[in-house]
């Protein structure tokens, strides 16, 4: 990737060497009694054979869409009406990926696809019927990726595309035409050792996070759509895999990731990212995949999360606010 704007921040190099403390040791576990007064579902079982970790997006309320690569690399999508309880079933959207598809919705059925093709370049796919039917991979957006993408939208009408460089740094592209044509890429210095992942807080607002060379998780924020990144902050753990990040609400951000013992861990901050609730541990499955996290629409506070699981089928959960704390 080409970088075009390069951002003063601090890189990740300098704190490898860091004593690792508070790695992701929960203070609290998921148990029966929280499934029993709503704070969390327990893990439900999607049946499939997923090659990468799943991607979900809403649009509406109780809406889930399920993104995955399959053994025969194309991408498969599965959507549920009823906030997970029940399935579709997967159907198929033809391609040669080699990376786990990002996906986003800007408006009712409106989704946005993102995966990496065979030669280390993005592709973009969209659909305007729910995914009914699909455009074709439209666009190219030439990279040389080393990562599954992450997409998010920082403004109406925009598209903001991130995905990590040969070089380990992290690199930001947006689109404001509907995915059509893309700006370039902006390097984020980093040393990243997972996938990014990102969530819009409101106009201009990207949090980006990914996992550093000491298997912690690091946070930089934008507050002017990627002109200016902030530092990069340290969240301690011992990370199994990258993070995932959801939001809902201007102030709060929830993380999301595997520990050591594969098992899913969840974090919560209640103001921005400047401190951080103990981790949480959702257990009960062991998971091979980073989580993925969609706010649901039908009530505040509730947020979906898929996970692929060792048995390669897809694992979803919905887990409320009351479960990290809040």
């Amino acid at each position: 990737m080409k970088a075009k704007h390069s951002p003063s921040l601090f890189p990740w190099a300098a704190v490898a060497g860091v004593l690792i403390l508070n790695a992701l040791t929960p203070k609290v576990s998921i148990t029966a009694i929280d499934v029993a007064f709503g704070y969390s579902t327990g893990w439900q079982q999607v049946p499939g054979a997923l090659a990468s970790e799943p991607s979900v997006t809403t649009w509406g309320s109780h809406r889930l869409d399920a993104f995955a690569l399959g053994q025969d690399h194309n991408y498969y999508r599965n959507s549920s009406t009823d906030s997970g309880s029940t399935w579709s079933g997967w159907t198929v959207i033809p391609a040669r990926g080699t990376s786990g598809p990002a996906a986003f919705s800007t408006a009712v059925g409106a989704i946005s696809l993102i995966a990496r093709g065979q030669d280390s370049s993005y592709y973009y796919n969209h659909s305007t019927d729910s995914g009914s039917t699909w455009s074709g991979w439209i666009s190219r957006i030439d990279a040389k990726g080393t990562s599954s993408p992450t997409l998010t939208s920082s403004a109406p009408g925009r598209l903001d595309l991130f995905a990590r460089g040969s070089d380990m740094a992290i690199y930001q592209n947006y689109s404001v035409d509907g995915g059509l044509s893309w700006m370039g890429w902006n390097r984020i210095p980093a040393i990243a050792t997972s996938d990014p992942a990102v969530v819009s807080r409101g106009t201009g607002r990207i949090d980006l996070v990914a996992r550093g060379t000491d298997n912690a998780i690091y946070l930089t924020q934008t507050f002017d759509a990627g002109g200016q990144w902030s530092a990069w902050t340290r969240i301690p753990a011992m990370a199994g895999s990258g993070a995932g990040v959801s939001s809902f609400s201007s102030g709060e951000l929830d993380l999301w990731a595997l520990g050591k013992d594969s098992q899913l861990y969840g974090k919560e901050s209640l103001n921005g990212g400047v401190t951080w609730s103990d981790w949480i541990r959702f257990g009960g499955v062991t998971m091979s995949s980073t989580p993925s996290g969609a706010v649901s629409l039908a009530s505040g506070g509730t947020t979906d999360v898929v996970v692929r699981g060792a048995d390669l089928k897809l694992y979803h959960q919905t887990i409320s606010c009351a479960s990290l704390g809040c």
